[in-house]
């Protein structure tokens, strides 16, 4: 029952900090960025949230900081908008799996593009003879 109501508190965190980060926090460095899922301590009071963004000008590190020093900000717009007793400190944590997951994707693109390029290569030497 416990692990319920945790799932469905970083489900309503992640919902509305998108929403914080997106239309109150005033940084252009933030525009890209996405949370990828909130999750949340036993005990209710600390959330780790991993983040993504897709920009290449600002790092994963560097937007974690910003929304670190945000997070005052942030926990006191949290609580207007769930109703929760306390509201559990948001820890930022830079997640690249997507970034890696697009890495991954690209290796095993070139490999595909590799061996058609060999399958191609034989059949032309096979019609040469």
């Amino acid at each position: 029952m416990a692990q319920y109501r945790l799932g469905r508190l970083g489900e309503e965190m992640k919902k509305e900090l998108s929403e914080i980060i997106r239309y109150q926090l005033d940084d252009p460095r933030l525009s890209m960025v996405s949370i990828l899922r909130v999750d949340v301590t036993k005990d209710l009071r600390y959330a780790r949230v991993f983040i993504s963004a897709l920009t290449q000008d600002t790092s994963l590190d560097e937007i974690a900081d910003i929304l670190t020093q945000s997070k005052g900000y942030i926990r006191k717009e949290l609580a207007k908008r769930i109703k929760v007793r306390y509201i559990p400190e948001p820890l930022f944590v830079a997640d690249d799996s997507i970034a890696y997951g697009m890495k991954i994707s690209k290796i095993i693109d070139e490999c595909i593009q590799e061996d058609e390029e060999k399958v191609v290569r034989v059949e032309e030497e096979g019609q040469e003879e």
